[in-house]
């Protein structure tokens, strides 16, 4: 229900690696994925092609399947990921604007879903129990991660 907002992301000169095409003689010249990044890697390869002149495109046509992650533990295992990869990637004000954000209750999320009309009551219920539990994954690792452990890296 949530998907990938390729288009959106597209925009801002970034794409998902999920629903990324690159030409492999580009990905080896630029360095591919950094080892070193726990998470946005995608993002930061990106920024790399632009600074050299390369474009990031949507082609709307273009048709992706992605398997979804099918259980909690693998839902929560991503949310922890990404977290950590923005406390890694953050620092300063970024840092502070970072923690605040996560500490927001997750209104905007389950506000969108519910405006969704068009789908079944039931999964629009579903979507917003799933963004309010992973709202208490991420203050969770947030803590962890204020306190010195390491991100996720899996």
């Amino acid at each position: 229900m949530r998907g990938i907002p390729q288009e959106v992301y597209v925009s801002a000169g970034v794409a998902a690696t999920a629903n990324m095409v690159v030409d492999r003689f580009l990905f080896l010249k630029f360095g591919g994925f950094s080892e070193n990044s726990f998470s946005s890697g995608d993002f930061e390869f990106c920024r790399r092609l632009r600074v050299r002149g390369y474009k990031v495109l949507f082609l709307k046509s273009a048709f992706v399947h992605h398997r979804v992650r099918c259980s909690w533990q693998s839902v929560a295992t991503k949310a922890r990921r990404i977290k950590g990869g923005q406390f890694f990637l953050s620092q300063g004000a970024g840092r502070i604007k970072l923690i605040l954000y996560t500490l927001l209750p997750p209104v905007r999320s389950v506000v969108f879903f519910w405006r969704k009309r068009e789908i079944y009551i039931g999964y629009r219920l579903l979507a917003s129990f799933v963004q309010i539990r992973l709202w208490g994954v991420e203050i969770r690792e947030m803590a962890r991660l204020m306190l010195g452990a390491k991100p996720e890296r899996h």
